[in-house]
């Protein structure tokens, strides 16, 4: 059996920096994507061995896609050594002006996807007896948001968005209670703010809220993953591991 880590979500761009990075580590990867691969395809297309790394469509709020992808492992003899956790929907890009339709939808979606993943995740691991389950969350699931950050700025910050990264934060601990026994550890990651195309008066007021005066780049969340899913991690379970800059702190 030939093993593998498991990144859900790898169109997006935490998710194709860690799957950049496991690649460039020598470990095996499934990258699985929703419905756009534009980002992912281009990680793919660079890989130099296409052995290590597969590309497979998942819908992971959907009950019925579990047991499509756990036949998948068995046909092609693989055996998940780690499963990471990136995906999110973001509907409401108005914020409070947007629809309860759109709030409705990414309660739903978000909901489903991150339970039915971690729950079905660790079921597997469970049956293997060890096995490390990531989930991807946000500094606003640890802080409420300071909203003088999104005035004047042409985005801002949703309600379902710091709703769901709550709960994220509850249903990693839950797990991780429950599947200790089994030699399963769950965590989650909480990034901050990474810098992109925001304004510079946005990068600014947002900077000077962390310690270290900056925002984050992609690589950076890469080392928590790799020590997570490493053996170095062996007595972490249960914990919010928050990457920020210090913006939490302040």
């Amino acid at each position: 059996m030939r093993k593998f880590i498991l990144i859900t979500g790898s169109n997006g761009k935490i998710g194709s920096s860690i799957v950049k990075k496991l690649l460039k580590k020598n470990y095996n990867v499934i990258a699985t994507y929703n419905e756009k691969k534009d980002r992912i395809s281009k990680v793919l297309n660079k890989n130099k061995s296409k052995d290590n790394f597969l590309l497979y469509k998942f819908r992971q709020e959907k009950i019925f896609e579990y047991k499509k992808f756990f036949n998948y492992l068995i046909k092609h003899k693989i055996e998940l050594i780690a499963g990471i956790n990136t995906a999110v929907i973001r509907p409401m890009k108005k914020g409070l002006k947007d629809s309860f339709f759109n709030w409705e939808k990414s309660i739903k979606v978000n909901s489903n996807l991150n339970f039915l993943f971690t729950k079905n995740l660790c079921d597997y691991f469970s049956k293997k007896g060890s096995g490390k389950v990531i989930n991807i969350g946000s500094i606003y699931g640890s802080v409420g948001p300071d909203m003088n950050l999104y005035k004047n700025e042409n985005f801002q910050l949703e309600p379902d968005y710091v709703y769901n990264k709550f709960a994220l934060v509850g249903l990693t601990k839950y797990f991780a209670s429950v599947y200790g026994k089994y030699k399963v550890n769950v965590n989650l990651i909480s990034p901050g703010g990474f810098m992109e195309k925001q304004s510079k008066k946005f990068q600014l007021k947002y900077s000077k809220k962390t310690f270290l005066n900056r925002m984050a780049n992609y690589d950076e969340i890469n080392g928590l993953v790799i020590y997570l899913i490493s053996n170095n991690s062996s007595y972490m379970t249960g914990q919010n591991l928050i990457l920020d800059g210090g913006f939490t702190s302040n």
